[in-house]
């Protein structure tokens, strides 16, 4: 946002906001003599800029609204007295040559005329000299017009030197730009695992059932061995030794199967109405498995004492070799995450080293002299502290997050309940948007009525003097009267609707 105004001596001096930075007072004073009136006259100007989507601030959304808006209404117009100066506004009257600039270099010559709104308010009064030409079609080329142009165009190129170029004096944008993008890239990813783990949920879901069903199929076969050994009048061990194995393993398998709500998002109604079904399905097979069990105590039961010795030998052994299964399983995915710490770390190295070749590349010296060769050599000095400055901040703070990561900690849960803060607090806020324009009707409604009112008012108490005195008009009359005091009761119930910060006071006449 540049907000601010030249004075009759073509100084500037407002107001400007570097994304969420505000820099107040700024001032900027073209080349001229310092006691000299410029022909064109003091005037204000005010635009914002919005840059494109690289460098903005903005959600994709509301970015998309406003690209519209300055594909339809962008441009930096002229207004007179209010009225509006043609062409200036119009697409191609770029009459401070934004875009000639940026064909040279766009980072320097940070300003577009295609992404900006914005006016410039003049008045006859202050600027006589800037006249319009016989078409109307925008301003004679004289003195004043020039000198209007050449002033206005040095505060941009200021401005782009001092705070918005990618060489810029102070760092203001840069360093905000560095942090959106930072934020974004961070959005970008989470969102990229969140619909990862959206499609995974999604496809367990699926499959689920099945793996649900031929897990219950296993059980019956193998419980209906186990029982056909009890008709036995005495059971050796030994010949149901291999199916309770078979079992027990089955049971940590259909423990696996357990459904699981994600952590990271909230369920849609879709998703919710199937997990519950799922979910459903997984406590009716637990069930019947609790029923199946008995068929194994009553194993067990016709086995010796001695005999159990094996079977509770055997449990041990194959809880053993599940938690060998399941550290194994970590520990290829831990690999693999340091695996690609390690990829990550060193795509960032190739970067920054190619960010250095590159200023080594630009600034070999040629032809071949002390002084070529003692610039280019200050070049690279300043280029390198900016690379190593950079390159030493990213990594101190991956290296961070990776030390201060705790394992008691569920990151995605934390993660969920952040969301989801988030997620109603925008709620919130939409809300609170829609209740202030819902107020600022109402203050607009009330100002109406009161004004309304006040005409109804005074004409009532004044049309009593111009009736004939027939009773048929008195009747009326007074019909009207009580109307009008009716509706005014209901309107002062809505009082407590308005600020009280203007009230003010009243006396109601009665006749």
């Amino acid at each position: 946002m540049i907000d601010g105004s030249f004075d009759e001596y073509g100084t500037f001096s407002g107001n400007i906001r570097v994304y969420g930075q505000l820099i107040e007072n700024y001032t900027y004073r073209p080349n001229r003599p310092a006691n000299e009136k410029t022909l064109y006259g003091k005037f204000d100007i005010r635009l914002g800029i919005v840059p494109g989507k690289s460098e903005s601030s903005l959600d994709d959304n509301v970015f998309r609204y406003y690209d519209e808006k300055l594909s339809a209404f962008g441009g930096l117009y002229i207004y007179r007295d209010n009225l509006r100066v043609l062409p200036y506004g119009r697409p191609r009257t770029d009459f401070l040559n934004f875009e000639e600039r940026r064909t040279k270099h766009a980072g320097n010559y940070f300003f577009s005329y295609r992404r900006m709104f914005g006016y410039i308010a003049l008045n006859r009064e202050n600027n006589s000299a800037l006249r319009d030409k016989a078409g109307r079609e925008g301003f004679i080329n004289n003195q004043a017009f020039r000198d209007f142009r050449v002033n206005l165009e040095g505060l941009f190129l200021d401005l782009a030197k001092e705070y918005f170029g990618t060489n810029a004096k102070q760092d203001i944008k840069q360093s905000q730009l560095d942090k959106i993008k930072t934020a974004k890239a961070s959005a970008k990813e989470e969102k990229e695992k969140e619909k990862e783990e959206r499609k995974s949920f999604k496809d367990n879901l699926k499959t689920l059932p099945n793996r649900l069903e031929k897990l219950n199929k296993e059980f019956l076969k193998l419980y209906d061995k186990l029982e056909s050994k009890l008709s036995d009048r005495e059971v050796i061990y030994q010949e149901i030794e291999s199916t309770l194995r078979e079992i027990e393993k089955n049971k940590s398998e259909f423990d696996t199967l357990k459904p699981k709500r994600p952590k990271r998002f909230e369920l849609n109604s879709r998703e919710e109405a199937s997990f519950e079904k799922i979910e459903d399905a997984y406590l009716e097979y637990q069930s019947k498995l609790k029923e199946l069990e008995n068929i194994r105590k009553q194993a067990l039961a016709k086995v010796e004492e001695k005999q159990l010795l094996n079977e509770y030998r055997n449990k041990y052994n194959n809880y053993i070799e599940l938690l060998n299964v399941i550290t194994e399983n970590s520990e290829t995915a831990i690999q693999q995450a340091f695996s690609n710490i390690k990829e990550e770390f060193k795509k960032t190295e190739n970067e920054f080293k190619a960010k250095l070749d590159g200023i080594y590349d630009e600034n070999i010296p040629a032809p071949l002299s002390r002084e070529n060769l003692e610039k280019s050599i200050e070049l690279l000095e300043s280029g390198f502290t900016i690379i190593k400055s950079k390159y030493q901040n990213i990594l101190d703070a991956k290296s961070d997050h990776l030390l201060k990561l705790n394992f008691e900690v569920d990151d995605d849960a934390l993660v969920g309940y952040y969301k989801n803060r988030y997620e109603t607090a925008l709620q919130e806020l939409d809300d609170f948007k829609s209740l202030a324009q819902l107020g600022i009707s109402v203050e607009i409604i009330n100002h109406e009525l009161n004004s309304m009112y006040s005409q109804l008012n005074t004409s009532i108490n004044s049309i009593n003097s111009y009736l004939k005195g027939s009773k048929e008009s008195e009747k009326h009359y007074k019909y009207m009267k009580n109307a009008f005091e009716h509706l005014n009761t209901k309107y002062q119930s809505l009082n407590p609707l308005y600020r009280r910060s203007r009230r003010t006071k009243s006396t109601n006449h009665r006749t």
